[in-house]
């Protein structure tokens, strides 16, 4: 996980500056394209936000953003995703 404090006068939510004690998060998170149904996906960025704000405190907008990745494009020890998947006769 990365953490990146933005001074609130640096940070907008619809153009606007946050200003005294308001705050905002942003969580960005990856995933593996095809993996997961939108449900899955709606229920986990539901979750997220709860995480968020109980951590928190509450946020002025508080996003969640996933990105989907095709297995062929990342991977663990040197082998893309795609290839552990067929080394493991796509279970």
């Amino acid at each position: 996980m990365h953490l990146d404090l933005v001074p609130a006068d640096r940070y907008h939510v619809a153009g606007k500056p946050l200003t005294g004690a308001a705050r905002d998060a942003h969580l960005e998170v990856s995933l593996t394209a095809g993996t997961d149904s939108a449900a899955q996906k709606a229920a986990f960025i539901a979750a997220a936000h709860t995480l968020l704000t109980e951590l928190l405190g509450p946020l002025a907008r508080g996003g969640v953003a996933l990105h989907e990745l095709h297995p062929e494009s990342y991977g663990y020890r040197g082998v893309t995703q795609f290839e552990h998947y067929r080394e493991a006769g796509g279970r």
